[in-house]
């Protein structure tokens, strides 16, 4: 669509049964060009009927980025000895696997029985196309990502430790997410403003991040924050998400703040309030043991499970993204979020994140219950 398609479809959004006239009144143009407007936004399957607006589907949208994962896992008594140059450590496990946060939370999301869309950066070689086929098998609308002919797949190479719940090292090769442009997504405004809730990844660009935000802030909008090198794309624009996603270590970075693994929930209330102060209008931040943080405008709720393990980030963070915009979706209070966010953590450590992982699992976690609240009031 047109810049000037997207105002009209914003503005009918708003009102179906708005008129022509009262278009151009408010985008200080003729009623014959918003009438052409109007036709060709018909043609191209954006507007239906006489009230202008499809009858359409609601579903959650996801923007970002696919790769491939190869993880390695050695053996334990690989990791007693001292590390050195050159050695190969034998018997390891190796898995392969479609991954990068937009599959992977559309996937959880499409596991908890929501219908996602994904538009991403996708690579136009032999993995590329595999991960558009795996996307389609799972249930994953993709028609609206950018595919990259001559590209290559980002690669993502990583050391996990034996138990499998941390990350010891890992390499990534180039971010191919920040080729998807305002402009892009400019055409993809039918997808867009179909979307009921859109989860943004912050390997976007900051131009594409500020473009997203200003467009379509009319609808919930999250933040999935996993990187430490990212914070500078979005730091000014937290006022614009409905709920920011981001661990303790990775928000230190952007609050400019001492840096804290989570073991202090002190220092934990005082990080959310200060992203709060940032302009955040809502914050989870899920901490190593299993504990969560939720912060908003009236003060921070934390929710310490009967059951924490620790786990890496990384082993977790998709599924509380996914079980955010499923809780959103089902209009969940804060109490009942933060329950369903610590089943679905829970849920997918137990599945490692596989195909085990489904809402009937979720629900088995939440039916365990016996976690704490505790509530802070902002003074």
């Amino acid at each position: 669509m047109t810049d000037r398609e997207t105002e009209i479809l914003h503005i009918i959004e708003k009102d179906p049964t708005i008129s022509q006239n009262q278009i151009a009144d408010m985008l200080g143009i003729t009623r014959s060009s918003v009438s052409v407007y109007i036709n060709n936004m018909t043609k191209k399957g954006i507007l239906r009927g006489r009230g202008y607006i499809i009858a359409r589907e609601r579903y959650p949208l996801v923007v970002g980025a696919v790769n491939m994962d190869i993880i390695a896992t050695p053996q334990p008594q690989d990791l007693a000895e001292p590390l050195c140059a050159g050695r190969i450590f034998e018997d390891s496990r190796v898995a392969v696997r479609y991954g990068g946060c937009a599959k992977n939370v559309s996937e959880l999301l499409v596991r908890l029985g929501c219908a996602p869309r994904m538009i991403a950066a996708i690579a136009g070689d032999i993995f590329g196309r595999s991960i558009l086929q795996e996307c389609r098998d799972q249930g994953i609308v993709t028609d609206s990502s950018l595919v990259l002919e001559g590209a290559s797949t980002s690669l993502i190479v990583e050391v996990q430790d034996p138990g499998g719940q941390q990350v010891l090292t890992g390499l990534r090769s180039r971010n191919i997410a920040q080729q998807i442009t305002p402009g892009f997504l400019r055409q993809q405004a039918p997808v867009l403003s179909q979307a009921a809730q859109i989860v943004i990844e912050d390997k976007l660009s900051a131009e594409t991040l500020s473009y997203l935000t200003a467009a379509w802030g009319d609808r919930p909008l999250f933040l999935h924050a996993t990187s430490y090198s990212r914070t500078g794309v979005y730091i000014g624009l937290l006022d614009r998400f409905h709920t920011v996603l981001i661990p303790p270590e990775i928000a230190c970075i952007a609050a400019g703040a001492e840096r804290t693994d989570g073991s202090d929930l002190g220092a934990v209330r005082e990080l959310a309030r200060q992203l709060m102060q940032m302009g955040a209008r809502r914050v989870v931040l899920p901490l190593p043991d299993g504990t969560l943080c939720l912060a908003d405008g009236a003060g921070c709720t934390v929710y310490a499970p009967a059951v924490g393990r620790t786990a890496g980030y990384t082993f977790y963070r998709d599924a509380v993204m996914a079980g955010l915009v499923y809780s959103c979706d089902r209009g969940l209070d804060e109490r009942e979020t933060l329950r369903f966010l610590a089943a679905c953590r829970e849920a997918a450590l137990q599945s490692g994140g596989g195909e085990s992982f489904c809402l009937p699992l979720v629900k088995q976690q939440l039916e365990k219950g016996g976690g704490r609240f505790f509530q802070t009031a902002w003074a």
